[in-house]
């Protein structure tokens, strides 16, 4: 439940910071990430799932921003709520969630690289943070519901074994990738 409230807050708050200067890109990552969320791949522990939603994640939070993304995050898992029927807690605790990891990740991204420029060292070490910053929040509020929905531990679950961390992190990653070869030319 506290996950669900700070979740909440934390996403209301960012979604009113939201200003739309590329609503096009925007939409497009919505279309793309929604698409990309309805297929899983299954995941290299028991009950885990793996999605290349993420890709589109990544390249929104660093080129657009935290509440862009956070919009991003919201249409992927609705849409996957509505294709997959999962049950109402278990999606609403992956918005939160993913609220909750965007919103650090996109302010931690904002006090390496102020200037939101990805290129250079600076906008590097800044990536490189987030991105690994993201993936570790996300996996540390996962492996805390997981131990508390099933009684396992972190190293039970699996949720920071090697190829579960590596997973999502490259995944992010070449959303940033993404934003990089954006910068340079977008054709």
């Amino acid at each position: 439940w506290s996950v669900l409230l700070v979740g909440a807050v934390v996403g209301i708050w960012q979604l009113r910071q939201t200003t739309i200067q590329h609503s096009w890109i925007l939409l497009l990552c919505c279309g793309l990430a929604a698409l990309l969320q309805t297929f899983k791949t299954v995941g290299v522990t028991a009950r885990t799932n793996y999605h290349s939603s993420l890709i589109v994640v990544g390249f929104a939070l660093v080129l657009l921003g935290a509440p862009a993304a956070l919009i991003v995050i919201i249409v992927a898992h609705i849409a996957e709520w509505i294709w997959h029927r999962y049950v109402w807690y278990i999606q609403s605790f992956n918005i939160a969630s993913f609220a909750i990891v965007v919103s650090i990740a996109g302010a931690v991204y904002q006090w390496i690289n102020p200037g939101w420029t990805p290129l250079g060292l600076q906008g590097a070490l800044a990536i490189l943070v987030t991105m690994a910053l993201f993936t570790i929040l996300n996996h540390l509020l996962v492996g805390i519901v997981i131990q508390l929905a099933r009684g396992q531990s972190l190293a039970e679950s699996g949720v920071f074994g090697f190829m579960t961390l590596m997973l999502d992190f490259g995944l992010l990653s070449m959303g940033t990738a993404a934003v990089l070869i954006w910068m340079v030319n977008p054709y």
